[in-house]
């Protein structure tokens, strides 16, 4: 089995359990993946992550892929990132785990692409959440498996809880549970980092090992890999969990809001073209629409759409809403975790009435036209107000 890392890279010398591994380094260098056969000097980033992975995982081969820091601080290129997956995507790779991850929508699409492409070939991909809990890429993607650490403690020991198809991206929110290695780097290094969400992908990566290396089908019916295991939350009380870890969450929307009422008629192609309106002035856009639905639908198993080349879209539904949540309080949460310039929401003019959001839509349009006409009235309207 191999099991490849995307970080800062790993020493041989500090790898906790490293002498049951065979560890094969390589690192990004102008868009190229190439061997390297230096050991780096240091308790590394992705030394840290790797140790809680070999701390629980039998022999197997670990792929250090090592990224450059972008002038010596946590950032890495993006573009090194994606050269790094693609030739990830041309090898015989069983696991790849990501303590790191984008808040920028510049490079989704181009993630999604070779995220997806990496799946299709059976690879696992585990992926952090930002600390900062926001949507993060790539975790994002529905075929990657997105983790952060419980930093409430509403769960210990290395339990953790599953979500199929969440709208944030979080699949599996854990503890960790107590981890030998992190003890030594403390004691005899004195170095400690903080138990964050990038500590949690190698920690779900070594379940997922584990359970491969007990059964080689596994990879194929992933979810009864993690599902056994899971602790049940729920769904409203994950709303609730979700929305009390977001760093400095605030209980407003801070970016615009466009509501256009009989946007359930809006033709896909409208929608794209006015997409592509504010994406040529470089703003991202959260497009939500509003479905009365019967159906029981979980909140975090929402009609979510993603990112289909037009921009963030996702579909709400009024089963989501029975629980006790009011849709001013999702579309607050939502606009905290998405790192967006403007909100459109799609809604019938009854809906503006029930949901009583009317206080916090900025801009209501009743009258469609052509997606640059609308465009035109939006952009006009908070270049005169805001």
């Amino acid at each position: 089995m191999s099991v490849a890392f995307i970080d800062d890279g790993i020493s041989d010398k500090f790898l906790f359990g490293g002498e049951k591994h065979s560890v094969f380094h390589f690192t990004v260098d102008n868009n190229c993946v190439m061997p390297y056969y230096y050991d780096i000097s240091y308790i590394s980033h992705g030394t840290f992550c790797a140790s809680i992975f070999t701390e629980f995982v039998q022999s197997c081969s670990i792929i250090d892929i090592k990224l450059k820091k972008l002038n010596n601080n946590s950032y890495f290129k993006a573009e090194d990132v994606l050269v790094a997956l693609k030739w990830c995507a041309g090898q015989d790779i069983n696991i790849l785990c990501m303590s790191i991850g984008s808040l920028s929508i510049e490079y989704a699409l181009e993630l999604k692409a070779i995220t997806e492409e990496l799946s299709k070939k059976n690879t696992v991909l585990i992926c952090a959440s930002s600390n900062t809990n926001k949507v993060t890429f790539p975790s994002f993607f529905p075929f990657v498996i997105g983790v952060r650490y419980d930093s409430f403690n509403l769960i210990n020991g290395g339990g953790f809880f599953y979500s199929s198809d969440p709208f944030d991206g979080i699949n599996i929110t854990a503890s960790l549970p107590e981890c030998s290695c992190i003890e030594e780097f403390e004691k005899k290094y004195r170095i400690s980092y903080s138990r964050t969400n990038s500590l949690i992908s190698p920690y779900i990566a070594s379940i997922i090992a584990r359970s491969i290396q007990a059964d080689s089908n596994s990879c194929l019916c992933l979810e009864n890999a993690v599902t056994e295991n899971s602790l049940f939350m729920s769904e409203t009380k994950k709303f609730k969990y979700r929305k009390d870890i977001i760093a400095d969450y605030q209980n407003y929307i801070n970016i615009p809001v466009v509501t256009i009422i009989g946007g359930n008629e809006c033709r896909e192609i409208d929608i794209k073209k006015l997409w592509n309106c504010f994406y040529t002035e470089k703003y991202s856009c959260l497009l939500i629409k509003y479905e009365n639905e019967s159906e029981k639908t979980d909140l975090c198993n929402t009609k979510f759409k993603g990112i289909e080349n037009i921009f963030y879209s996702l579909v709400i539904t009024d089963a989501m809403l029975r629980d006790g949540i009011a849709f001013k309080d999702l579309l607050i949460y939502i606009s905290n975790i998405f790192v967006a310039d403007i909100i459109i929401l799609l809604l019938e003019q009854n809906n503006l009435d029930i949901l009583n959001i009317k206080n916090i839509v900025d801009l209501t349009i009743t009258n469609i036209g052509e997606s640059e006409e609308i465009y035109k009235i939006i952009k006009s309207f908070f270049n005169n107000n805001i």
